[in-house]
């Protein structure tokens, strides 16, 4: 069973990456786009590790275990569809259990094994989080003198008890594909992989970058950036500068790097390092360059530098990133 986290930054060129992976028969990927935020979204895994196992309270516990359920809840509906109109006045579903049939008994499984402790009592909490309706409604019964009881959880074991029901949440994921490798898109984003290695261990990470100066040409060519002056680009590279400062990554068996461009330009050796980081055989990928051939891909970096009309742009870049430039001579 292998698990694996694919990120990378903004405009990086994981999507290269990504649809290599697609190439892979043992593999399972979520559609295209499709990202996995169970882990990294508030309320999702790491804050409900934080508040069961490394700051636990009753209020905290039980407030993360509701969080968690909800985030569920809407990562497991369908996505809007413009003919209903319910869907389109809700939260934006994943469709988690059109991916891997079977995820939602998973997910409750999961719960049922952390709640080692229920009771029902008068519970303050949740009412901090009311939507409105909800809070006029317990408004209502207030002055009734209606009865306002709460079932309170919580897990009183611990990581121990945490971490296994994880594990065994994690291998039942990977069986339900029928596959031996499953890949999560962006389930934790760079700046977490350090923090969070530790604590998911069984989980491998590959995080993708890409030379500024051709992230900074393809933003502004697909309107992801709109340039108005030179502010522009001074503010690209503050932005650049502060995401890689926040992702230190720790080398290991369980992280593997790879930059965009090598991807490029020496497929071949990045496929079989991909592979050897997977534990796979080249074989494995039986249906090469299906879904990203690299031939067509092919593009002489320097033209594209010199060809650009945001030469002054360019130039700042380098100055300014020049640890961060990948060399091409």
């Amino acid at each position: 069973m292998t698990i694996v986290n694919l990120t990378g930054y903004s405009y990086s060129g994981k999507g290269a990456v990504a649809s290599v992976l697609r190439e892979v028969e043992s593999a399972k990927s979520f559609q295209h786009g499709r990202e996995f935020e169970l882990f990294r979204m508030p309320g999702g895994i790491i804050d409900l590790r934080y508040a069961l196992v490394e700051a636990w309270s009753p209020m905290r516990a039980d407030m993360a275990i509701r969080s968690f359920q909800k985030l569920t809840k809407t990562l497991l509906k369908r996505r809007p569809r413009i003919y209903n109109l319910n869907s389109m006045l809700s939260p934006t579903g994943q469709e988690y259990e059109a991916e891997i049939l079977g995820f939602k008994d998973e997910l409750n499984c999961f719960l049922n094994k952390i709640i080692t402790f229920q009771t029902t009592k008068k519970w303050p909490y949740p009412a901090y989080q009311d939507h409105p309706s909800r809070a006029l409604s317990r408004r209502f019964a207030k002055v009734m003198r209606l009865s306002q009881s709460e079932l309170v959880s919580s897990c009183l074991g611990g990581a121990d008890v945490f971490d296994n029901a994880f594990d065994f949440l994690m291998k039942r994921m990977v069986s339900l594909t029928n596959k031996k490798i499953l890949i999560l898109n962006n389930a934790f984003d760079p700046s977490l992989v350090s923090s969070q290695k530790k604590k998911f261990p069984r989980i491998k990470h590959i995080i993708v970058d890409r030379d500024p100066r051709f992230i900074y040409l393809d933003q502004i060519n697909k309107g992801a950036l709109n340039r108005k002056d030179e502010k522009t680009v001074n503010e690209f590279i503050k932005d650049f500068k502060f995401a890689r400062e926040q992702s230190n990554f720790l080398s290991g068996n369980n992280t593997h790097k790879i930059k965009f461009e090598n991807f490029i330009l020496d497929y071949d050796l990045e496929v079989e390092r991909l592979s050897n980081f997977l534990g796979l055989k080249i074989e494995d990928l039986q249906r090469k360059k299906v879904h990203f051939n690299p031939d067509k891909e092919q593009f002489n970096i320097h033209s594209i530098i010199s060809s650009s009309n945001l030469k002054k742009d360019i130039l700042q870049i380098e100055f300014k990133l020049k640890g961060f430039l990948q060399n091409f001579d």
